[in-house]
């Protein structure tokens, strides 16, 4: 029952609500408190609203869901912090303001969130939003790499490989390029050849070792 009115929440009462956007505010959010069940944190249903509901709502209902959403990353729940960094960045249903998208993704990243980390590395890379630091980027790409995220091994590789944000370090840069693309990020395959080429026969079968029981560890 709860599951039923749950996805009349989420998908089809919206449809119903033509009339006053005002007068239903109140009774579409009873209803979505009302639909949880009592044992399950709902942060784990406000984490989830705004992505269900962008596409099939009108623009006064995305508002409320919005509303929810602010509540789960108030209660510092990663995802909705990172999800709400992201609408301010890209100005989606809120006004675009990189202050604040900046705020929310610092957040989530410092809770562990591996999009946030990468995103907040992007930007301090290439002084989007903050200035350019290529030691903070390089502390963010580190983060979000070593929870499995495969652009950010192939950027953690790069940095390595021309000292950005710390010492240069080619068997690092070989060991995140062979991480990345084991985990499927095929653009880095070319800087991997590349880089074989500075480094001797041992070093790269050392590399590989390395490779193969961190993806091991991480599998």
């Amino acid at each position: 029952m709860r599951v039923g009115l749950i996805l009349c929440v989420v998908f089809f009462c919206p449809f119903s609500f033509l009339a006053n956007a005002e007068e239903q505010k109140k009774d579409w959010m009873d209803m979505f408190k009302n639909a949880i069940p009592e044992h399950i944190d709902p942060r784990y249903y406000l984490d989830n609203l705004y992505q269900y509901t962008r596409d099939l709502v009108l623009d006064h209902q995305k508002a409320y869901s919005l509303e929810w959403y602010q509540k789960a990353a108030e209660q510092s729940f990663a995802k909705s912090q990172y999800k709400l960094g992201q609408m301010y960045r890209e100005g989606e249903v809120v006004p675009q303001d990189d202050k604040k998208a900046l705020t929310w993704l610092q957040k989530a990243a410092e809770q562990g969130h591996a999009e946030a980390q990468f995103d907040l590395a992007y930007l301090y890379h290439n002084g989007q939003v903050v200035s350019q630091n290529y030691a903070e980027a390089h502390k963010w790409y580190q983060k979000a790499a070593e929870q499995g995220h495969p652009i950010a091994q192939g950027a953690l590789g790069f940095f390595y490989e021309h000292g950005y944000g710390g010492s240069q370090n080619l068997e690092k840069a070989y060991l995140w390029y062979t991480i990345a693309v084991s985990n499927g990020f095929k653009e880095v395959i070319k800087w991997q050849k590349q880089l074989s080429t500075l480094l001797n026969t041992q070093q790269i079968a050392q590399v590989k070792i390395q490779a193969e029981q961190w993806l091991a560890e991480h599998d």
